[in-house]
């Protein structure tokens, strides 16, 4: 009697961790939905900004006329970037509660994907060849910080 006692309070407590995960799962993807999410150009500003000093000071240290054009080639790719932010500022996302994502760039709809949250990794299914997975760092009514596949920074901010 006692072995089925203790099977009986091991499969709740079990049930009980799931329930909790699943509850804290479900409100961590409330924060993403119901509402509009833009890119958080005032950090994305901060960043260029600094990159183009890294990249000032790197040119400038460089041993070699090489290492000089390969730092001054990523300094212009950072300076044609600039001309993006327009374009950048008006993208907005939107996860939807059914799972949906919509991508809009400058009030046209470009992307109808879909978008799961499994702890705090964000999978964005952008088409049959693109799946983005993304490493949420913060995640708040208002802001989400995270890093890309790739180690890019994500910074976006509610709308509302």
């Amino acid at each position: 009697m006692k072995l089925k006692q203790l099977f009986n309070v091991i499969f709740l407590s079990f049930f009980f961790l799931f329930v909790t995960f699943s509850l804290a799962q479900a409100q961590e993807a409330r924060k993403l939905t119901d509402k509009k999410w833009k890119f958080d150009l005032v950090e994305i500003v901060k960043e260029m900004n600094s990159s183009a000093l890294v990249l000032d000071s790197l040119t400038e240290n460089a041993g070699t006329n090489s290492e000089k054009a390969h730092y001054q080639n990523l300094r212009n790719g950072l300076e044609a970037m600039w001309h993006f932010i327009p374009h950048i500022g008006s993208t907005t996302f939107e996860f939807k509660k059914n799972g949906t994502l919509v991508i809009v760039w400058e009030g046209k709809q470009i992307t109808r994907g879909k978008w799961k949250l499994e702890g705090k990794t964000l999978t964005l299914h952008l088409s049959d060849e693109i799946e983005d997975v993304i490493t949420i760092n913060k995640l708040t009514d208002n802001k989400l910080v995270a890093t890309t596949e790739n180690d890019s920074s994500l910074r976006l901010v509610s709308m509302e």
